[in-house]
């Protein structure tokens, strides 16, 4: 289990310019339990309360929620698989009414643009920044490698 899954959420609210308050009503999670979570006084949220956080937060997905909250740590891979296709369709969902909303135009170009991109293309011609920070040449290796590790145990079960 993640030591430091409080200050993960606390980074995330953050980044939004989330205020406690606005947090609890985006996820429908009280502000009492926000803040234990994040002040480390609860060490663990249940998985239904990550859910609510991931769908309010829009850097995150369920599935990182679940990484930094520690409940993959114990999974067997065939756990691990099963909780990345229910992310997926919760990120899918959430792009979804993204894309369905008053999106501009220009955000539907890049879309299309993005999404025939190779992983070179990306670390060439876009500076990608994550909760405020850019990311380093080694979290860009490792979030390549992450990627083709899990489309590797996908392709074994199939």
């Amino acid at each position: 289990m993640s030591e430091n899954f409080g200050e993960y959420l606390k980074g995330l609210r953050k980044a939004q310019g989330l205020t406690l308050e606005q947090l609890s009503n985006l996820a429908d999670v009280s502000v009492a339990q926000l803040s234990r979570l994040e002040t480390g006084k609860r060490k663990q949220p249940e998985q239904k309360t990550l859910i609510k956080l991931a769908n309010a937060l829009e850097s995150t997905t369920y599935m990182e929620m679940m990484a930094a909250a520690g409940y993959l740590d114990d999974l067997t891979e065939t756990e691990i698989i099963e909780h990345k296709k229910k992310s997926e369709s919760m990120s899918q969902a959430k792009f979804d009414n993204q894309k369905n909303s008053n999106s501009d135009e220009n955000e539907r170009e890049f879309y299309e643009l993005v999404l025939d991109l190779s992983d070179e293309d990306v670390k060439e011609g876009y500076t990608i920044i994550i909760d405020g920070q850019e990311v380093s040449e080694e979290e860009y290796k490792r979030m390549i490698a992450i990627v083709r590790m899990e489309r590797q145990l996908r392709n074994g079960q199939d």
